[in-house]
């Protein structure tokens, strides 16, 4: 895996269309921001810290038709494009040296029909923001854990979260996407039209255009019984089998998953625990709360647990964020067959072994509605059992050389249990065979030929890139 040094380009001097960016901002409603602006700092930054790039120029789009515009701009002045939605990959592929960003962020304009059960949302929609504009209906669609991610690169890229197992994916739930293609040309994609590109969207990530208003079924979402459980390091091996019994029988309203985790200085953890390693065991039944109570009450009775949250609550108080958002981060995943003996050893000695002042690595319950989507996609490996992600933070000013060593290490000791892959969403900017691998070849071909129809010149390559032809 590259380090984040690898993956900084320097910029050139100045590309050609910055010289032309007055013709930019004559048909954008949004601003054009360049360096030396006053907004031209903040709008570059991403999540991700140890993302240091400087755009040309900024587009902050407010509409389809700003997007539409800042392609063309692009294309016609030879600058290279990124697109930003959230901002929240480990990559940072949102922002590049030199380039024009495409900034969605102003785009959060979101209209729920309650009684139809359909959501329509523009891509600068946060989930968190998305969550509770669905729950003044009681309503929800699969989404982030995370609730500061954003809609689109989450939904492209497949989505997994809490409504997964009875649910499916997010991108199961898309009835509908507005896409801007290379060309600047603004087309619909759904079921019914252009079905190929529809297919392609739901798992390819932003590989075929700029995706402008996503359609979302949603379902009956609001009181639930869930919340967490918190140990210390020691008692993680009894936590991790204690998971795997009860993921084996798991009826589809039952999500599960397993952090072993830095104990955050949050008030609800003691004093004790804050700092040390610990494992944290997450729990939500989407069902009648008497059925929730008896599914959860094995995480309850394993202890007695130093933290204990789990109870009757509404859904929108399972989100949370991901902590010390100053921190540099780095990550990967895989998506596991199974977790044997050695896997389990390999999670804990890691996390008992870490350099990092912050980690996170959730083990991630797969199965039920994820594995039986309604209609093919593009998203991959739907059999797996679980998903294990990988999350290490770091202070700025550290070198990133021994956090990322150990990424790369507990991913290489889990591999034995691998499924073959990982969503594209889990990864860093891990090179091209590590995205095929995240398809299998025939859904890697058929991406290719669409990516051909679509964007032959590979005008949208700055993202888990398919490329139009091997080689591309």
């Amino acid at each position: 895996m590259a380090t984040i040094q690898e993956r900084v380009h320097a910029a050139p001097a100045e590309p050609a269309g910055v010289r032309h960016v007055e013709s930019l901002r004559a048909v954008l409603a949004g601003p054009v921001l360049l360096p030396g602006d006053a907004a031209y700092e903040s709008a570059r930054r991403v999540w991700n810290s140890a993302v240091d790039r400087r755009p040309a120029a900024i587009a902050r789009c407010t509409c389809t038709e700003d997007v539409a515009a800042a392609v063309r701009f692009a294309r016609e002045h030879g600058m290279e494009a990124t697109v930003r939605g959230g901002g929240h990959s480990f990559a940072g592929f949102s922002v590049r040296d030199g380039a024009l960003m495409i900034d969605l962020a102003p785009m959060k304009k979101i209209r729920v029909l309650g009684g139809r059960r359909v959501a329509t949302a523009q891509p600068g929609l946060t989930w968190g923001e998305f969550n509770h504009a669905t729950a003044t209906c009681g309503l929800a669609t699969t989404g982030a854990d995370i609730s500061t991610v954003g809609i689109a690169g989450m939904t492209l890229g497949g989505g997994m979260g809490w409504l997964h197992r009875v649910y499916g994916a997010a991108c199961d739930n898309l009835l509908a996407a507005e896409v801007v293609t290379a060309e600047g040309r603004v087309v619909r994609a759904s079921k019914d039209e252009n079905p190929e590109l529809f297919w392609g969207l739901r798992g390819g990530s932003g590989n075929f255009g700029v995706v402008t208003s996503l359609e979302y079924r949603l379902h009956e979402v609001d009181r639930i019984v869930g919340g967490i459980t918190m140990h210390p390091l020691e008692r993680a091996r009894d936590a991790l089998r204690l998971y795997c019994e009860l993921c084996e029988d798991a009826p589809d309203p039952l999500r599960l998953a397993l952090f072993l985790i830095t104990a955050p200085p949050a008030r609800f953890v003691p004093e004790s625990l804050r700092g040390r390693p610990a494992v944290m065991m997450c729990g939500a039944y989407f069902g009648p709360l008497d059925e929730g109570e008896r599914a959860l009450k094995p995480l309850h009775d394993f202890g007695p647990p130093m933290v204990d949250l789990i109870r009757p609550r509404r859904y929108l108080e399972l989100e949370h964020r991901t902590p010390s958002e100053h921190y540099h981060h780095h990550g990967t995943g895989e998506f596991l067959d199974r977790l044997d003996d050695g896997t389990i050893d390999a999670l804990v000695d890691a996390a008992a072994g870490t350099v990092s002042p912050f980690i996170i690595i959730l083990l991630n319950q797969l199965g039920g509605a994820l594995a039986r989507p309604p209609e093919p996609t593009a998203f991959s490996f739907r059999d797996a059992a679980h998903s294990v992600g990988i999350h290490c933070m770091w202070n700025p000013g550290d070198s990133p050389e021994p956090h990322e060593r150990w990424t790369r290490e507990l991913w290489e000791a889990v591999l034995p249990a691998s499924a073959g892959g990982v969503a594209v969403n889990l990864q860093t900017d891990e090179g091209p065979e590590r995205i095929r691998a995240s398809y299998g070849p025939a859904t890697y071909a058929r991406l290719q030929a669409l990516k051909a129809e679509y964007d032959p010149d590979n005008f949208f390559r700055n993202n888990y890139n398919v490329p139009p032809r091997a080689g591309g």
